[in-house]
């Protein structure tokens, strides 16, 4: 009976090191720090309730969409030498590119939790990125065609500065 007790009790994740990390897209969101203020509450949070010991937190102003992110990739080579399993408080600011989610994924010794979906398993969160995936090409070729319009019509386009 305390066996059953104690496994109910027992937090769902490992205690060991943490890495977190948060990106936004934009400098204009990079700036106002309220996305990226967000992400690091939460997976400062998450990572005190779950027993981790965080040991950093990185941060990134870059696409989703681009695989060859020079912190993000710091961050997993840093994870995997540390043996840390790297925080992210949604699965979107982490990739929009699944080819980039799958070759992380086949690493050996390396995890990660979303706090968004802790419990998401591989299929799911590739499901998920693939969906996150679609989005931001909608979202891209939506912005092109509002801009093609928009210059149509004679609207001077870019930074008036």
């Amino acid at each position: 009976m305390n066996q059953a007790i104690k496994e109910t009790d027992a937090t769902p994740y490992p205690k060991g090191l943490a890495i977190g990390y948060c990106r936004v897209s934009t400098a204009l969101q990079e700036a106002e720090g309220y996305s990226m203020e967000a992400q690091e509450g939460m997976i400062s949070e998450f990572c005190a309730r779950n027993g981790y010991e965080l040991l950093e937190t990185y941060t990134e102003q870059e696409s989703g969409r681009n695989s060859d992110r020079d912190i993000v990739n710091k961050v997993v080579n840093l994870c995997t030498s540390k043996k840390a399993t790297l925080i992210i408080a949604r699965l979107d600011r982490f990739t929009r590119d699944l080819h980039f989610l799958t070759t992380v994924q086949k690493r050996k010794d390396f995890k990660f939790v979303a706090i968004d979906n802790p419990s998401a398993d591989r299929l799911v969160i590739q499901i998920m990125v693939s969906i996150a995936e679609n989005e931001s090409n909608i979202i891209s070729k939506r912005t092109k065609s509002a801009l093609a319009v928009a210059k149509e019509k004679g609207v001077q386009l870019g930074n008036p500065r």
